[in-house]
Formats: C-alpha cells, structure tokens, sequence
C-alpha cells in the first residue's frame, strides 16, 4: 500500500505541474492563433501508447490535448504514465525490473512544404536548377511529404526504479529534462476515430540517485550493499524510443496541416521592417545627399546627427501607418511589431553615433600622422641646409 501511495503522489504532482505550469504557458501560446472555427473537445484528444515498451514488458500510457480549438492550432500538451508494478513474492525474485515514470511533455507539429526553385542560364547557354537555401531544420523540401506530421517538443520526467539484471540491483529515483522529436502517420480511419503510427525518439540530461542490494542469504529478503551506492550522477541520455499507436477521433491526416494567415502577413511585414532599416542606414542616407549637404554635415555633428534621426522618424512613422492599417494581424502581433519596429530602428541610430565617433577617431588619426610627416620633412629640410 504504501508504494501505491507514494506513485499516486507522484502522479497527483504531475497533475499540478500541468494545471499550474504547463496549461498557463500554452494558453499564451494559444491566444497567438487567430480566432478560427473550433474543433469539438474530443478532436482535440489524443490517447497513445509505445509498442516498443509493452515488448520490454512496461505497460504505458499518454494522453494528449490540443492546446487550442483553432483549425490552426499545431501545439499539442501531454502526460504520460508508464508503470511496470512490483508483484508479491514469496521468495525475491532474483532478476527485477521495476519502473515508474511520469512525463509531461509539450509538442509542436508541423507539415513539409515544397522548396522554391528557379531555372538558371549558364555562359555557356545550358541550364540548371537552383534551389532555395534553406537550414538543416527547415521544413521545407525538394519533396515534400505533406502527409507525414512532423513535431519536436520539450518533456520532464520523474522516475522511480529498481533493475537487478544480475547479483547486484539498484534502486533509486531520476529526474530528467529533453527535447523530443519524430513523425506520425495515418494508418487506419474509420467513421469514428483513426489510428495513427508513431516514430520518434527523445534524449535529454537525468539526474539520478540509487542505491545498491542483493539477494539475502535467506533469499525471502534484499540487503542493501552500501559500498556501491551511487549518490548523485548527471548523465546525458537516450530517454525513449518510440514506435507508437495514437487513437483520435480525427486522424492526424486532418491535423495541424494549416497555417495560420496572419502568421504570414506578420512575417512579411516583419521583413518589410528589415528592408525598410536596411535602406535607412548611414551609408544609404549619405548617399541621398549632395556634396554640399555632407560639408555642412561635417562642420556640424549635431545637425548631421538631427537630419539622420528625423530621416529615421519619417520612415518609422510612415511604416506604423502601415502596421495599424493591416487587418489581418492580432493587436498583439501589432505590438509586437511595433516593438521590433523600435529595436530596429534605436539600433541603426546607436549604430549611426558609434560609426561618426570612429570617423572623428580616424580623421585625428590621419591629421596626427600628417602633421608627425610634416615634422620630420621639416627636419630632414634643416638636417639638409646644416650640411
């Protein structure tokens, strides 16, 4: 009874790490999606559970929830159980193998979508394919599978344990962080419910405590063997391989396979922004003025200074008009915006002062070394006329 006890504390704390930690965290990330029709509460679900452990003989269990209801939702909270009971014994076993893990994790899906491509004319008339440069965990492909889903994710887990593969066993608890990735496929749809199939894999670093045992000489108990405790360790670690079966009411042929259009109305206009700081520089601003202007500029820091600024206001205004006549963004994408606008635009201004104080810096610089010549031709002049 009292090993029941302490497994259901254990899962009652994990119950509380999603209610209080978990759920506040995604319920920021789901007021990022727009507001679009909403799934019904049993789509959002998913119930899982790994073959590759039922073959180790560890009964386990994940449920899932959808952290929004939005068509464009691809984020997904889970908890998982995994929990291979101790059974009673008249003699101890002499080979044990004991778990209970509880881990939960947070997911974000998402689909392959097709490379960009151009056909390019060599010298010599021939010509090939140049495909878009994209990173190693870009989504994008020259051959896209659309209907594979494709996730990475973040997971905690507390475990409690006790291996005894031979004379010596340990028993101990660990506590872990990671990262998840993988890939679901549609298996099987019905007219209610699908079944899916699941490949991934996680690694993360554990913490872990044991102690050591053996087998009593009266073989009805364990004794403890001290000697070979170990008190605390800090390994890397391949936490879990997963070739998994997931039930939803709507298949994953039908999730997280839609983007959100704001989000690409956000993203366009954020490298608009780029753009527009790109053109609003020191370089691209000197380049606007005529010789006359730059004199004025260099007898007078301040106006140079005061030009350049009211330059940068004038683009940053016209480029808020913008931002708060756009639709289809949120007001929180606005401010976003807005801010990124200001971080843009303050550092091409600092990035303006740092670039004046090392010209002033170079001009000295050359007047010393001319003077420091005109000095020694001078010198070199009487050394002359002495002789």
């Amino acid at each position: 009874m009292q090993a029941l006890y302490e497994r259901l504390k254990t899962l009652l704390f994990g119950v509380l790490f999603i209610v209080l930690f978990a759920y506040p965290t995604m319920g920021a990330l789901a007021q990022d999606i727009q507001q679009a029709p909403s799934a019904s509460t049993l789509d959002r679900f998913v119930f899982r559970t790994n073959a590759a452990e039922w073959l180790l003989t560890i009964p386990n269990f994940q449920v899932g929830f959808d952290i929004s209801g939005s068509q464009y939702n691809h984020d997904v909270a889970l908890l998982g159980l995994k929990w291979n009971w101790n059974t009673r014994h008249t003699l101890v076993p002499f080979y044990v193998f004991n778990v209970f893990d509880l881990r939960p994790e947070w997911r974000h899906y998402f689909r392959q979508t097709q490379r960009e491509s151009q056909r390019v004319k060599r010298e010599d008339g021939t010509e090939y394919t140049e495909w878009e440069k994209t990173g190693f965990l870009s989504p994008k492909r020259k051959n896209p599978k659309p209907w594979q889903a494709w996730y990475y994710g973040l997971y905690a887990d507390y475990t409690t344990y006790a291996f005894k593969p031979g004379e010596t066993g340990r028993q101990g608890w660990a506590v872990g962080i990671g990262v998840s990735t993988g890939v679901e496929l549609p298996l099987y749809e019905y007219k209610r419910g699908a079944v899916d199939m699941e490949l991934g894999l996680s690694a993360g670093i554990i913490a872990t405590a044991n102690k050591a045992f053996r087998s009593g000489a009266d073989l009805f108990a364990y004794e403890p063997v001290p000697a070979r405790d170990n008190k605390f360790l800090v390994l890397p670690m391949l936490t879990e391989v997963r070739v998994a079966f997931a039930w939803r009411n709507k298949g994953i042929s039908g999730k997280y396979d839609k983007v959100d259009p704001s989000l690409e109305i956000y993203s366009q206009a954020k490298s608009t922004i780029d753009s527009d700081a790109q053109l609003s520089g020191k370089a691209s601003f000197d380049e606007s003025k005529g010789e006359r202007e730059m004199q004025r500029y260099h007898q007078s820091d301040s106006l140079y200074r005061a030009d350049f600024k009211q330059s940068l206001e004038e683009t940053k205004t016209s480029r808020l008009r913008n931002i708060e006549s756009e639709s289809g963004l949120s007001d929180k994408q606005k401010a976003k915006l807005k801010k990124y606008l200001d971080r843009r635009f303050n550092a091409l201004l600092r990035e303006f002062d740092a670039a004046l104080s090392t010209e002033h810096r170079r001009a000295a610089q050359a007047q010393a070394e001319k003077e420091r010549a005109a000095r020694e031709a001078e010198k070199a002049k009487q050394k002359e006329a002495a002789q």
